[in-house]
């Protein structure tokens, strides 16, 4: 979410406070780098979830 630059806001919830602190506390570091986004973006692609691209982050 922090590694994408149209990305304004995100739905996001947990019932469990330990999985809030570890989302807050992952939200902290920052956004990916980009070696680690496009892994990312090929992994979901390889299993058919391609996430949206933009002309200036593809």
């Amino acid at each position: 979410m922090l590694s994408h630059p149209h990305l304004n806001t995100t739905i996001v919830g947990t019932k469990n406070l330990e999985h809030f602190k570890e989302n807050i506390n992952t939200a902290n570091k920052g956004k990916l780098s980009e070696d680690i986004y496009e892994e990312a973006k090929k992994r979901l692609s390889a299993i058919g979830a391609v996430p949206a691209t933009t002309p200036d982050h593809k």
